[in-house]
């Protein structure tokens, strides 16, 4: 995901990285910036989102950004990712082999 400032605007200070909803502990920001970080005018800023679905079937959350832009105060992103049965999973069956 990329934040980016737009060429002939002010500097824009982010405050604020959350993640929130009903499936946040499944997404974190990597490597996440230390805050408050401010971006240049016609610079960028790169986050990295790691999606680990704690169980299978459609996930949600969102990421908010808090910024100094009066006008944009915060940035809401919608996160969503699909989490998928594991390729190997555990039986609670038993096998037992006679001795020989």
């Amino acid at each position: 995901m990329g934040i980016q400032q737009k060429a002939g605007s002010p500097q824009c200070r982010l405050a604020s990285l959350a993640i929130s909803g009903a499936n946040a502990s499944d997404f974190s920001i990597i490597g996440a910036p230390v805050l408050p970080v401010s971006i240049g005018t016609g610079s960028s800023l790169t986050l990295t989102i790691r999606f680990n679905p704690s169980a299978a079937g459609p996930r949600v959350a969102t990421l908010t950004v808090g910024t100094s832009d009066p006008a944009n105060p915060s940035v809401v992103v919608a996160l969503s990712g699909t989490g998928l049965l594991p390729a190997v999973q555990t039986s609670s069956n038993t096998l037992t082999y006679p001795r020989r």
